[in-house]
């Protein structure tokens, strides 16, 4: 079954990279954090030089100081607000929209790729410049929670639930990953 697994994961990749989703068995050719959040599960499908693009990638175009967009900025597709009535919130939800927890699939990936080929404190510093953000804002007491999304563009301001568990369960996760990286060998 594995096998068979990793040989349907093969079709997800166009140039490199792995894709959103498949549209007649063609890669949908979209940068969404779907490809992040399966790079950063346990078992492996795709050879690592695969999974490394990938994550460049994901950093290129999803990553920002609040979490992972949800849609790349250079599709067409690409909402910039998290803004209007339901129907318009729903689909910004997953068209561009920020989501802090993402955040986690994204340092366990970067962890996963890097560990024997970067050292430990480089793979620390970059994890930890990912959740610096939120880092800072509860080390100075400006913030006491995290948000559930925030819009896809700068200025990037919260919307959502203001106090979302994923989010801050992201943090913790995150931060005991890096603490344990640290005590081991």
């Amino acid at each position: 079954m594995t096998e068979k697994i990793k040989r349907s994961a093969i079709k997800f990749v166009y140039k490199g990279v792995i894709q959103d989703r498949l549209v007649n068995d063609i890669p949908t050719k979209e940068t969404r954090p779907n490809a992040l959040i399966a790079i950063s599960l346990n078992h492996k499908l795709w050879k690592e030089d695969i999974m490394e693009a990938t994550l460049l990638k994901a950093k290129n175009e999803l990553l920002t100081e609040y979490g992972i967009r949800t849609l790349s900025m250079e599709s067409p597709g690409f909402k910039r607000r998290y803004i209007g009535d339901e129907n318009m919130r729903n689909y910004a939800y997953h068209n561009g929209t920020v989501w802090a927890y993402l955040l986690l699939p994204y340092a366990k990936a970067y962890y996963d790729i890097y560990k024997g080929r970067h050292d430990k404190l480089d793979i620390k510093r970059e994890i930890g410049s990912v959740i610096s953000t939120f880092r800072n804002g509860f080390q100075k007491g400006h913030i006491a929670s995290i948000a559930e999304v925030w819009d896809g563009d700068k200025p990037h301001f919260p919307k959502g639930c203001h106090a979302q568990a994923w989010s801050v369960a992201m943090l913790l996760t995150v931060e005991n990953m890096i603490k344990k990286m640290m005590e081991t060998d």
